[in-house]
């Protein structure tokens, strides 16, 4: 099954075939470059002899040889690097040096074809153009199958069904498609499957089409068989992971529970009355010795007030504050007590100290040490109410929590969806696991948390907006007693403590993970990498790995990781480390992040750096662990088995035997060879 997507470049697998051509002793290759503007066929790879297959007429190529190695696809004219251009044909095997017959081996497919085409296993082609026409190519004419395709797919058998989707103009979605299904050897004849698809997922070697659809909530989840053509609904409201050797990944939406749920506190509704929030308002007054104690609504106090009614005893008229500094001890005493236990009190709306039973034996105590314990109340302020206010701060307090509530409740604005975690096989769909509040997918594993384990109710007073609580309870794994992880190929199910993740992700959130046998890698997201044994489906013995780190992958029973990033004169450096058996490597060190490539027996290439147009030191590991630097300025490279590899370096092609490297040809910008070895990790964007 092959899938295109007519949006995205796509870079070519070169297929393996049986055609031979002698190209030096014991090849069994083929290998094509671009020269000066000309696809130059390497007809000798030891003595670097080339032949001209044709012109490319300008410096951007694209070639993709046919699965049997008998002829050659490529573009004969490119308006720029990911552009249309002129794709042709060419039977490059019967071609000879200099021959006036070599046009004859080469036909002319399309004159604006994009980059988006399709070779299938009997050499024929698929192909759009540059405004979305799919054409059917059958080796010595083209015949348009559809206008504005947006995706298409073939069976890889040689049944010859085609699948793709167009714009449905009358769809629920500005992006709605139409799916259509049409066989390479009956072209004028389509049969429409379905409308209102958001994505089309696989179309299997046995017939079963997968797909889904828009609806008003989110998308559905259908399949069809090819024998029926009847549409089945698996799934409403669905979210799809990942699909690999017929078994989907995907997650369900049941339902959407409302925030107010999980949160503690009074609950206020509707609008909020200000006259509840009305309070008296007073004016205050000091007390002197004929003041009538009697009259005034209550008293106060203040670490401010003054000792001027005691002047004639203390001979100052100092405040309370004032003379805890004086030099009279007995006062000052007595005053820096009271200092101390009143300067921090909790005062009324005014800023004064109401007095009660123990403001004024506090009082009494000051008035004895200044002479006089009967005139305690000339150190107080009287207060009488002389009309009424709001407490302000109390009614808008209420207000906003007022409002939070009517958010809280607001199920279509703020809300916590729950997730039912399903996988589908054969046709048949199975709970992996249910009540989800948080679902996602990190690298090979998904990361789950349930909505019965979140760890503690907030509280309504705590809470920033109902926006963050939301944030918080879907997607901050520190919410949670504990997360669970599932493995998509092993099925293992994995538990993590909530005590865990906060101790190695403070801020809940985890950058990646990675499971190696009974081994779980958690990078958080400082870039440090813990490491844990699984044991009983639980990992708890967290230690750390590296504080410096990033995940790159798994493969073959070792994790592969970068560390001790930096930079240096604006370019970026790490070093490339392994773990296996609980023990760890350093294979190489000061390479380039964004361009090192592992290889499936172990042997790894990088670049130490990489300018803006991809040059920088080559460097070969191979599968020994022997460390072979292969040029200073090298641009593309082409493994082609575990002893060969060619490279470009200063527009110069080089062939590297695994013992030593020989110039080919000069004046090169790519190479293709029609067998190669493809790396299983890169962490460069494309390849």
């Amino acid at each position: 099954m092959l899938l295109i997507a007519v949006a995205v470049l796509v870079v070519l697998a070169l297929a393996a075939g049986a055609f031979m051509l002698f190209l030096g002793a014991g090849s069994k290759n083929a290998y094509i470059c671009l020269s000066d503007g000309r696809y130059e066929l390497i007809t000798n790879l030891d003595k670097g002899e080339l032949l001209e297959i044709a012109s490319s007429r300008s410096d951007y190529g694209d070639l993709c040889f046919t699965p049997d190695g008998k002829y050659i696809y490529y573009f004969s004219k490119l308006d720029s690097q990911y552009g249309s251009g002129t794709l042709c044909r060419a039977e490059y095997g019967k071609m000879k040096a200099n021959s006036s017959k070599n046009d004859r081996y080469i036909t002319v497919v399309a004159t604006n074809a994009s980059h988006n085409f399709d070779v299938l296993d009997d050499g024929t082609l698929l192909y759009t153009n540059e405004d979305g026409t799919l054409y059917y190519f059958d080796g010595e004419s083209s015949e348009q199958i559809a206008r504005d395709v947006k995706f298409y797919e073939t069976e890889t058998d040689d049944k010859g069904n085609v699948l793709y989707l167009v714009q449905d103009e009358n769809g629920t979605r500005e992006f709605s498609s139409i799916m259509y299904l049409t066989n390479l050897e009956k072209l004028d004849q389509r049969e429409k499957l379905d409308d209102d698809l958001s994505a089309l997922v696989t179309l299997t070697d046995e017939g079963e089409i997968i797909y889904t659809k828009y609806t008003d909530e989110g998308v559905d989840l259908y399949r069809m068989t090819m024998d029926s053509r009847e549409p089945q609904l698996m799934d409403e409201n669905v979210s799809l992971y990942r699909y690999s050797d017929g078994q989907l990944i995907y997650s369900v939406m049941k339902e959407k529970r409302g925030l107010d749920e999980f949160v503690d506190g009074t609950k206020v509704s509707g609008t909020v009355n200000r006259e509840d929030y009305q309070i008296p308002s007073y004016s205050y007054y000091y007390i002197n010795s004929a003041s009538d104690v009697a009259s005034y609504d209550g008293l106060c106090a203040s670490c401010d007030t003054t000792l001027k009614f005691f002047r004639e005893v203390l001979g100052t008229s100092a405040s309370i504050a004032e003379a805890a500094e004086s030099g009279n001890s007995v006062v000052s005493t007595a005053c820096q007590s009271f200092l101390n236990k009143y300067q921090d009190y909790e005062t009324n709306n005014d800023g004064f100290i109401e007095v009660n039973e123990s403001v004024q034996a506090d009082l009494q105590l000051l008035a004895q040490a200044c002479g006089a314990p009967d005139q305690w109340y000339l150190l107080c302020i009287g207060k009488r109410q002389t009309s009424t206010t709001y407490d302000w701060d109390a009614y808008y307090a209420a207000v906003e929590q007022a409002a939070m509530w009517e958010d809280l409740q607001n199920k279509e604005l703020y809300n916590l969806p729950i997730y039912t975690l399903k996988k589908m096989e054969n046709g048949e769909s199975e709970v992996i696991l249910d009540d989800l509040s948080i679902c996602g997918s990190v690298s090979d594993l998904m990361l789950m948390a349930s909505v019965e384990d979140i760890a503690s109710r907030a509280k309504i007073e705590e809470i920033g907006s109902a926006w963050d609580l939301e944030d918080q309870l879907s997607r901050n794994l520190n919410q949670y007693s504990r997360v669970l992880m599932y493995q998509k190929d092993s099925g293992q199910m994995i538990e993590v403590s909530g005590q865990d993740i906060i101790e190695m992700a403070q801020d809940g959130y985890i950058n990646d993970v990675a499971c190696v046998g009974d081994h779980l890698f958690v990078e958080n997201g400082d870039a440090v990498l813990y490491v844990s044994e699984i044991e009983n489906g639980v990992a708890d013995s967290f230690t750390v790995l590296s504080d410096a780190a990033g995940i790159l992958g798994v493969e073959d029973g070792k994790l592969y990781y970068q560390e001790g990033y930096y930079t240096d004169d604006e370019y970026e450096y790490v070093d490339l480390c392994v773990w296996e058996n609980g023990e760890t490597s350093r294979l190489l060190t000061d390479v380039n992040p964004a361009a090192i490539w592992v290889y499936d027996d172990g042997s790894v290439v990088a670049k130490t750096y990489q300018d803006y147009d991809g040059a920088g030191e080559l460097i070969l590991l191979n599968e020994k662990g022997e460390k072979t630097i292969l040029a200073d300025e090298a641009t593309y490279f082409v493994r082609t088995e575990a002893s060969e590899m060619l490279y470009i370096s200063d527009q110069d092609l080089y062939v590297y035997d695994g013992k030593e490297k020989t110039r080919v040809a000069n004046d090169v910008d790519r190479i293709w060879c029609r067998e190669t070895m493809v790396p299983v990790m890169s962490t460069e964007y494309s390849y």
